[in-house]
């Protein structure tokens, strides 16, 4: 059985979900190293503060916030 065209319409018109979201490695407020710790019990990754907001700690795989600048566009 095909597809419906009200289907095959709004299929078209969706927004698609951005495949690589912005990571806080590649802002300009990631901070300096605050120490180490395991990624999912396996990989030891570096552990950074962020600049703008004290008390959050990021690593590579932490996803940005609001306040993302990428450090590309300055």
């Amino acid at each position: 059985m095909p597809k419906p065209q009200w289907l095959i319409d709004k299929e078209m018109q969706a927004t698609p979900i951005r495949p690589d979201p912005d990571m806080c490695v590649n802002c300009i407020y990631y901070g300096p190293l605050v120490r180490y710790t395991k990624h999912r019990g396996v990989e030891r990754v570096e552990v950074h503060a962020c600049d703008i907001h004290p008390a959050c700690e990021n690593t590579k795989y932490s996803i940005c916030c609001d306040d993302f600048i990428s450090d590309q566009l300055v």
